[in-house]
């Protein structure tokens, strides 16, 4: 929980940064609306926000504990409705895998946002 609430000081300020790129994204809202009232804010922006920050707790749970314990994590994120996480965690090994591309995930933050419109 303690990653997932620090991660809000980066990722916050980078879905406000990518605004316009963000709400070109909004169609993808009505997938997940329903279940994420009372969950999150009720916005898409606090949409991705919130799946890039479990997307991003489940990596993290991942390089520290292994795989295993990041797949449950994703179940549970899945079942309370978190449908594009599974995009995002494949965005983020990617990044892991280019961090001379993007030293920063500020420099790959336009990347994430493209995980949420892949079919």
């Amino acid at each position: 929980m303690i990653d997932h609430e620090f991660c809000h000081t980066v990722i916050n300020p980078l879905t406000d940064a990518h605004a316009k790129q963000v709400e070109s994204l909004a169609h993808r809202y009505q997938l997940v609306a329903e279940r994420m009232q009372g969950q999150i804010g009720n916005t898409w922006s606090d949409c991705v926000t919130e799946h890039i920050m479990r997307a991003v707790t489940a990596r993290i749970i991942a390089l520290r504990y292994g795989e295993k314990q990041s797949i449950a994590l994703l179940h549970k994120h899945l079942a309370w409705g978190f449908i594009y996480v599974p995009r995002l965690l494949n965005a983020l090994k990617r990044y892991e895998q280019q961090r001379a591309q993007y030293p920063t995930i500020a420099a790959f933050y336009p990347e994430l946002l493209q995980a949420f419109d892949e079919e």
